[in-house]
């Protein structure tokens, strides 16, 4: 959760930096400037973003915040640029499920 907060902390400190009267109202409003702005795209994949958001989905899932991660996932299914993660995220939306773990050696 603070790695989203700090990553969407960001992006909307740039964007306010070249729209002063920018206002954050929701991911669906911010993925505009993510698509359009070079340096947030950039930035979005560095730090890969759209996974931090599908795994954040997941967590509140599994911890019955269904509607919390609906709306992370309904976010991502509706970003191209989410790539492997819009995929996962339209699945989860067919039908939510708690992901395994997976355990590296």
């Amino acid at each position: 959760m603070f790695a989203f907060l700090i990553q969407n902390s960001i992006m909307i400190q740039e964007i306010i930096r070249r729209e002063y009267d920018f206002a954050f109202t929701s991911l669906e409003a911010l993925s505009p400037y993510i698509n359009r702005i070079p340096l947030l795209g950039e930035y979005a994949g560095n730090t890969e973003y759209y996974k931090t958001a599908y795994y954040l989905g997941c967590g509140l899932f599994g911890n019955d915040r269904a509607a919390s991660a609906r709306g992370l996932w309904t976010f991502l299914a509706a970003n191209a640029p989410a790539g492997e993660w819009q995929n996962r995220a339209v699945l989860q939306l067919r039908q939510p499920q708690v992901e395994r773990v997976v355990e590296m050696p």
